[in-house]
């Protein structure tokens, strides 16, 4: 076995992101932050799976915590081990499903962001994207139709449809999105805000 290279460090106090080179430095990485060793498995299960059914055009990095899917130079997606389960970041929310928010049985699914009003305008942040938390590899198998379907969608959207994300500026009074388009309107922008970025805002997946 080769000798194993030193992780990278990350500056005390700096919230610059570390990456890191491959798949190895990151399971290190995870171990050394004491993420249980049944999550650890299941992150490379969960990427190996992502590796086989979405295309092999994606581009996979790594940071200190996580690793990010790419296709075409944007994010599609991150994944992310944590305390108790695995969290999938940033997927992108499907224009064809007017934005809303798929929920699947026993995982948690939320946008990124409940939009509270123009005087907290960062909680219209990340509007175009949601997370889903997965507790463990059995609940992934039994749904893992629904949850692939879901982020071949975030890949197809990264890869051929980028301009039809759901960005959505309370500052400005503007919305750009494949369901509406609002310039320069604070009010009209705030009504469909509290709307499109509420826990609500939801569809059953069968």
């Amino acid at each position: 076995m080769g000798q194993q290279v030193e992780l990278p460090t990350r500056e005390k106090g700096s919230y610059k992101r570390v990456w890191l080179n491959d798949l190895d430095s990151l399971i290190r990485s995870l171990q050394n932050q004491g993420i249980k060793e049944d999550l650890v498995e299941f992150t490379q299960y969960f990427l190996n799976d992502i590796q086989d059914f979405l295309p092999n055009d994606i581009e996979i990095k790594y940071t200190e915590n996580s690793f990010v899917v790419y296709t075409a130079k944007h994010r599609a997606f991150k994944v992310r081990p944590e305390t108790k389960n695995i969290s999938c970041f940033g997927i992108l929310k499907d224009y064809e499903k007017e934005y809303r928010v798929p929920l699947i049985k026993e995982i948690e699914s939320k946008t990124m962001r409940i939009y509270k009003g123009r005087n907290k305008p960062s909680t219209a942040g990340y509007s175009e994207s949601f997370s889903l938390r997965i507790k463990n590899k059995e609940i992934y198998e039994k749904q893992k139709v629904s949850i692939q379907n879901i982020l071949q969608k975030s890949y197809d959207i990264a890869k051929n449809h980028w301009d039809k994300r759901l960005l959505i500026d309370p500052r400005k009074g503007t919305i750009k999105s494949a369901l509406i388009n609002i310039e320069n309107d604070e009010a009209k922008t705030e009504e469909y805000a509290f709307k499109l970025l509420s826990e609500n805002y939801t569809y059953d997946v069968e």
